[in-house]
């Protein structure tokens, strides 16, 4: 519930001011990915489920009915660069909803590590990392992963991440940390995008919000350019 609030939320309130979520009022369509283990008596996540949750969103929908996927979760593993070809069962499911006109936007990771984890090294999707718009405005926030992003297929963008406040399950407000909460703000405004020109396809939008993102560079990459998300 956090992050769809990232993404679509309306009418909240936190900081005592108004709140509402990128894509306001957008539709959301929540796929569960987790399942129980009964041996470690919490839920996981396996690459089967990942795999399944993905595929059902491919065969949920006609064409251009769902145009944007976030994945706000990652599996154990640092990338420098593409992992496709030794993960292959996280590539082609991103990519089957790429080919299906759909954005999906994976977190990259919160090890403050360089390289990327899965899903978001995987295939041409659009990956995640997080700055700090709370503490120390128009820095990387210190946990966020990253990566130069020429070595993946997809995109990568920059959004906030650091105590970013939405809704949670039985009511109220939180704020919390991540990447997780990085990938939302992403996928809001491909979607926000999507909805304004419905016409398009949705990747086109990537090249806009390259031109009219802010750079960003990080300290231990600072040859790097990235992109911080923005709407004009």
């Amino acid at each position: 519930m956090h992050v769809a609030g990232i993404a679509q939320g309306q009418n909240g309130t936190t900081r005592g001011q108004p709140a509402h979520g990128i894509a306001r009022g957008a539709k959301v369509t929540a796929i569960n990915v987790f399942t129980y283990d009964g041996a470690t008596n919490s839920l996981i996540a396996t690459q089967e489920d990942f795999i399944t949750a993905l595929t059902t969103v491919a065969n949920l929908t006609p064409w251009n009915s769902i145009n944007t996927v976030n994945i706000s979760l990652a599996y154990p593993g640092v990338y420098l660069s593409s992992c496709s070809a030794v993960l292959p069962s996280f590539a082609w499911p991103i990519d089957l909803l790429r080919d299906k006109n759909m954005v999906v936007v994976s977190a990259v990771g919160n090890d403050a590590a360089q390289g990327f984890r899965p899903p978001a090294c995987a295939g041409a999707g659009v990956k995640a990392m997080a700055m700090d718009s709370i503490n120390n405005p128009g820095t990387m926030a210190g946990f966020t992963n990253y990566a130069n992003p020429a070595n993946f297929a997809g995109p990568t963008f920059v959004a906030p991440g650091v105590d970013i406040c939405s809704s949670v399950i039985g009511g109220g407000m939180a704020c919390w940390n991540g990447t997780s909460m990085a990938a939302p703000h992403v996928a809001g405004a491909y979607a926000v995008l999507k909805a304004a020109l419905p016409g398009y396809y949705s990747y086109d939008f990537t090249a806009w919000l390259q031109s009219v993102a802010v750079n960003m560079t990080h300290p231990s990459l600072p040859g790097v350019t990235f992109k911080r998300i923005r709407l004009p």
